[in-house]
């Protein structure tokens, strides 16, 4: 490999990165609708069937794309997580 080359592939890695950080962004701001919503309602910011169904299809996805499951269970859960402590953060 040519370091032309490799200075390629990180180029490509920083733009996905950046993808992946809008993504997040994006979910935190959905987090928030939901959120205020749940409040109005008088829910729980924790909804622990919601959770189970998350990560149990992330990982299947990853599965499905051969992607590392233990990596996905791990970043799914670190979302999620951080999306409970949003919705808790919600004031009206």
């Amino acid at each position: 490999m040519q370091k032309k080359e490799l200075e390629s592939l990180r180029k490509e890695i920083d733009t996905v990165d950046t993808i992946i950080l809008s993504a997040l962004a994006k979910r935190a701001k959905l987090s928030k609708v939901i959120g205020k919503y749940k409040l109005e309602k008088g829910m729980r910011a924790l909804d622990k069937t919601r959770k189970t169904q998350l990560i149990k299809s992330r990982i299947a996805m990853a599965k499905a794309m051969k992607i590392s499951t233990k990596l996905a269970n791990e970043i799914f859960s670190r979302i999620h997580k951080n999306s409970v402590a949003i919705q808790k953060n919600i004031k009206l």
